[in-house]
């Protein structure tokens, strides 16, 4: 018992690497105190690693953000997805679930099966993963873990 509870209380080793803030992400993810990060403008993504912007990127999304893209700025979004396609290791960070979705607790008229039919095709069509990460206190905890095991990939 109490290894569990000192294995839970232990904090998480500091990042080897700094986390890129693309310039026209708004309101970023809240890191770890520990964690360095630069704001710089990327070609791909609202996230990434320091050195290596050209190989690995988050696109964040918040629900709201998520069902207006994909309605109302499906061609704006579709270019988003083309230029994560130039990256090794991508994905879309989704700050919601699929039940949210399918209880439509998002500010649209958009019929659920429309969104979700639209994500499984991007996902399938640009090959980039989409993560249902819950909310965005979940997002960003999933997201610096997300790209502390890419970097262990590619640092290698």
């Amino acid at each position: 018992m109490d290894k569990q509870r000192n294995s839970k209380q232990r904090k998480p080793t500091p990042l080897p690497f700094t986390v890129v803030v693309d310039t026209r992400e708004q309101i970023p993810w809240g890191f770890p105190e520990d964690t360095l990060t630069v704001t710089k403008k990327l070609n791909a993504g609202d996230y990434s690693i320091l050195g290596y912007e050209n190989v690995v990127a988050i696109e964040r999304k918040s629900l709201n953000d998520l069902i207006n893209t994909v309605i109302h700025g499906r061609r704006r979004f579709m270019h988003e997805l083309e230029r994560l396609e130039t990256v090794a290791y991508r994905c879309v960070a989704i700050e919601g679930t699929v039940g949210d979705v399918l209880a439509g607790k998002y500010n649209s008229d958009a019929f659920p099966q429309s969104i979700i039919g639209s994500i499984l095709w991007f996902e399938r069509f640009y090959g980039v993963p989409f993560h249902w990460w819950h909310d965005r206190q979940i997002a960003s905890y999933m997201g610096i873990n997300w790209l502390r095991h890419v970097y262990k990939v590619i640092a290698e």
